[in-house]
Parts: structure tokens; sequence; C-alpha cells
């Protein structure tokens, strides 16, 4: 037998030098597969700022399908690259957005939430549309007993029936059902009647941001008198 063929021997497979071979060549080839198989970042992911400019936009999206107040943590909770202090830090540059291009809507904090709604210097136009609206869901009964609960709150029903001086069960019992006003608590005087407020709700439904933004008497006669010179303007003559 030619001793260039000869069967290696035990100790001589078992050698160290094959073990550090072996173990030098894994690692190169393992690297090779491993940078075949990475699949390329993309520009979202490589950019950070890029990706928290689309996180911002995407709240955009959110506030305006929204439609109501939404707080920073349900905000997060849909978007999900974003937690709730990322997403007050963008709500902020949005509305800063806003003010220096001058647009004709805005952010404001309802409710310890964010909402994106109609600049006020837009106002007087908005509100010719939105009084006729809320007049065709809220009969002039509804709404009359519904300032009095504003302005006037907590109230007992007694309260409002005497500011009417008609009977307001049934305006009150509508006013609660569309959660507009609910019972806040009992009055301390005989039969404990009682008490009635607000809501979110109707905060919410007027774009106030607390109790204290109510509109004065003198701005809501501002508001409706636009509104019945264009109901005389359209009645036959």
């Amino acid at each position: 037998m030619n001793s260039d063929s000869r069967i290696p021997s035990i100790e001589e497979v078992d050698a160290p030098g094959a073990e550090q071979e072996s173990a030098e060549e894994t690692p190169s080839s393992a690297v090779e597969n491993d940078s075949i198989d990475a699949e390329p970042k993309s520009a979202e992911e490589a950019d950070p700022q890029a990706e928290l400019e689309r996180s911002k936009r995407v709240i955009e999206a959110i506030l305006f399908a929204a439609g109501k107040p939404l707080r920073a943590r349900q905000i997060a909770d849909a978007v999900e690259s974003v937690d709730a202090r990322a997403v007050r830090r963008l709500v902020k540059q949005l509305a800063f957005e806003y003010d220096e291009a001058e647009r004709g809507f805005q952010i404001i904090e309802v409710q310890k939430g964010f909402q994106l709604i109609a600049r006020e210097a837009y106002a007087p136009w908005v509100r010719r549309l939105f009084t006729k609206e809320v007049s065709a869901k809220l009969t002039p009964a509804a709404l009359e007993a519904l300032a009095i609960v504003a302005y006037q709150q907590p109230v007992t029903r007694a309260d409002v029936d005497e500011i009417r001086g008609v009977n307001s069960g049934s305006v009150m019992s509508s006013l609660i059902e569309r959660n507009l006003i609910n019972i806040t608590g009992r009055k301390d005087s005989p039969g404990r009647p009682f008490l009635h407020g607000t809501t979110d709700r109707f905060l919410e439904h007027f774009g106030l941001k607390n109790i204290n933004d109510l509109p004065t008497l003198e701005e809501i006669g501002e508001m409706f008198n636009p509104l019945a010179e264009d109901d005389a303007a359209d009645a036959p003559r």
C-alpha cells in the first residue's frame, strides 16, 4: 500500500489543528449565509426621523377621521410605533404647522384629549350650518332647557320649570337620553330633588374644552342672528 494513501489514525483525526480549521471555516460560511438571507431595511427603518414624520401623518389622519376628542394613550395604541408622550409632542408639532400655514382647521384640547376642529376665525360661516343642524335635531324647547342647565347648573327640574314657565319633564328626559345632561346629585332641600348638569358629550358637541368656555349671551345672540336673517330671506313673500 502506498504511504500517501494510508488511513489517518484516531489521534490525527482528533488533533487540535483539525478542530481549529473547522471552527475557522464555520463563522465564515455563517456570515456569508447571513449576508445572503438578510432583508434590506426600508428607508423609514434606516431613518428614525422619517419614521417620526410618518407617525405624525398617521396621527393627523386619526384625528381627522375620529370626529371627537382622543386621548394621547388612545392615539398611541392605534399608531403602535410611538408612546403617549411622543404622541403629545407630535400633536404639538401638527398644531404648530397648522398655525404657521394658517389652515382652516386647528387642534384643540377637549376633555383631556385632542380634537381636530375648524379654526375660530371661520366660526361665523361654520356656525350657520352647525346651528341649523342643531336646530333640526333639538326642538326649541329642548334648546331652551339645555341653555338653562348649561348656564345655571347644577339645577333641578323645578328650577328649569320656573325659568321657562312650563313643565319641562319631557324635554329634560330627551336631553338625558341624548346624553347632553345628566344627574349630578341631589339638592339639600325638602324632597331632595335631583340636580342636573351638562355632560362631556355636551362639551364635545359644542367644541368646548370646559364649561368656562361657554359663549356669553351676547355671543349667542350673534350666533343666531345670521340664522334668523337667512330664514327671513328664505321666507315666501
